[in-house]
């Protein structure tokens, strides 16, 4: 007899959600919006949101390797947005919002992406990039609305991606670096080794 067994190697998803269920109700985020103005999202809070956004990037056509630039303020609606893409095995794509033209030329130029998810702010700053794209608008609530509608496909990208990061290194332009779960999770390792 034949026996096969299949074995699933823990995603950068499953180390993140390991860790999330050992916190319970206590705050996994500290929202500062001013000294006096604090607000605390708990491990459960942000599980729901993964969840949440999971369910309506699915909806909207998000898949496999279907690679998503995020023109997010820096908020818990960011990873959290990371998180569902990663979850519905797309690569989520990490861009500043305050790029210039220059920038984006290049990001769109190479990247060709077919769907954009973005805030309403964004929506005004990308206005150029939009046509022929799915855009989706991750709203204050953490709902999304589809602004536009386009076909959304694959990107070629090598196995084990898990996210596109995009940096400069001093060339002057930014580059795309494709990111693995091991430099995640080591990098992760390595910042809480020293606090």
């Amino acid at each position: 007899y034949l026996f096969t067994f299949s074995v699933r190697l823990m995603t950068l998803n499953d180390t993140i959600y390991t860790s999330l269920d050992s916190w319970g109700d206590h705050p996994v985020f500290i929202l500062s919006k001013d000294r006096d103005n604090r607000e605390t999202i708990s491990a459960g809070q942000f599980r729901t949101r993964i969840s949440e956004l999971t369910d309506s990037l699915r909806a909207a056509g998000v898949g496999r390797n279907v690679a998503v630039p995020m023109f997010l303020d820096n908020s818990w609606n960011m990873p959290a947005a990371f998180l569902a893409i990663r979850e519905l095995e797309g690569i989520p794509v990490l861009v500043k919002k305050a790029w210039r033209r220059l920038e984006l030329e290049h990001v769109f130029s190479r990247l060709e992406p077919s769907v954009i998810l973005c805030d309403r702010e964004g929506l005004s700053l990308l206005g150029d990039y939009l046509e022929d794209r799915t855009v989706l608008v991750l709203n204050d609530d953490g709902t999304i609305s589809t602004e536009r509608r386009g076909i959304i496909r694959p990107t070629e990208v090598p196995e084990g991606t898990v996210s596109i990061n995009y940096t400069y290194r001093g060339h002057g332009y930014p580059l795309g670096a494709m990111v693995g779960s091991k430099a995640y999770i080591d990098a992760a390792e390595r910042y809480q080794s020293y606090v």
